[in-house]
């Protein structure tokens, strides 16, 4: 269904880009600490997601149709793992930020130089668009359930198994238009009179 691929493309197109910007920032980071030694959660977490995100996606969308990775099941239970990775990194984030900021009182990152100004001014970036990578993700897997539960509902077999990018989700099957209406008919026997 052309109407449900276009969304899907944009979403998983801007998702990217948006794992490309957490990889640079988060490797500038961890280029940072590594300098002193030390290591941070974000590290960690926000690399791999991004390393995830950005191998995962593309491929989903460009293999062959009729392929597992392109399976209504394997995208969805895919897509709930990759936004909690990016749920958990903005949490990190997030916890990071607010440590550094209590730390730092009411001066905030102006008063720091170099390294420290830069991680000071990076975390925000990798919070902010972890953020909008989870609620873009958390979006689209919650509507592919809905649709998937309406194509259900509409009389599709195998939606499991159908792709994602193609299943006609908001359309009744060929059997249940045939007979009208799916919801449950009460059929007179034909000896009862009204």
């Amino acid at each position: 269904m052309a109407g449900f691929a276009i969304p899907r493309l944009v979403i998983f197109g801007l998702v990217t880009i948006f794992a490309f910007a957490v990889l640079g920032v988060d490797a500038h980071v961890t280029s940072i600490f590594a300098k002193s030694g030390t290591t941070i959660p974000i590290e960690g977490m926000g690399l791999a997601t991004a390393l995830f995100t950005i191998l995962s996606l593309p491929a989903i969308v460009f293999s062959p149709k009729g392929s597992f990775p392109t399976t209504v099941l394997f995208e969805s239970i895919w897509l709930f793992i990759l936004w909690v990775f990016w749920l958990t990194t903005a949490a990190l984030a997030s916890n990071l930020r607010i440590t550094v900021m209590k730390e730092l009182g009411p001066k905030g990152c102006s008063q720091l130089r170099d390294d420290g100004l830069a991680v000071c001014m990076e975390l925000p970036a990798i919070e902010g668009i972890s953020y909008v990578n989870w609620l873009l993700l958390m979006f689209y897997t919650v509507a592919l359930c809905v649709f998937l539960f309406m194509a259900r509902n509409g009389g599709h077999p195998n939606v499991w198994s159908a792709s994602a990018s193609e299943f006609p989700y908001s359309t009744r099957s060929n059997a249940d238009s045939t007979s009208g209406s799916t919801a449950y008919k009460h059929e007179l026997p034909s000896s009862a009179s009204v």
